[in-house]
């Protein structure tokens, strides 16, 4: 019993806009969203709803210069969040921003960089409730050397800076 639906809306000044809904048979559904603007941008987003109140949602932006966006969220039952976004630039380098919302005001987020010649930069941030921001970046050079620098912050005071090379 899988229920596909297409809607498309076209509007005056060429921008149109596309609805997909697939209804599973076992309560699981996903939607589709496509806007596509005069300057060849376009956007999209998809979500799907699993049947125990968990939700997903990606969201994609193409740019007219082939840089394009990503953006995934995840939403559990304990009402924890998950986004992760992406951009993708022409030249093979691409970011990554990862975002983890805790149900008591904890946020993680990661951001991954990766450059034409495949070395990444990670910074991973936490803020927990008491609003002390714990800041780590970490450089993975191609041939396995990384440096990782953890920054703490609270009040917007630095107290703690810390670097480590791996050979």
């Amino acid at each position: 019993m899988t229920i596909e639906a297409m809607r498309i809306h076209v509007l005056p000044y060429g921008t149109c806009k596309a609805m997909r809904i697939h209804v599973l048979s076992h309560g699981t559904w996903m939607a589709i969203r496509i806007h596509v603007l005069p300057y060849g941008t376009c956007k999209a987003t998809r979500i799907h709803v699993m049947p125990y109140g968990t939700w997903k949602i990606i969201r994609i932006h193409v740019l007219p210069y082939g840089i394009w966006k990503t953006i995934r969220i995840h939403v559990l039952p304990n009402r924890t969040r998950e986004a992760i976004r992406i951009h993708v630039l022409p030249y093979g380098t691409w970011k990554a921003i990862r975002i983890h919302v805790l149900p008591y005001g904890t946020c993680t987020a990661m951001r991954i960089y990766v450059l034409p010649n495949r070395t990444r930069e990670a910074i991973r941030i936490h803020v927990p409730p008491n609003r002390i921001r714990e800041a780590m970046r970490i450089y993975l050079l191609p041939y396995g050397t990384y440096e990782a620098m953890r920054i703490y912050t609270w009040n917007t005071i630095l107290f703690v800076i810390h670097r480590i090379y791996n050979m």
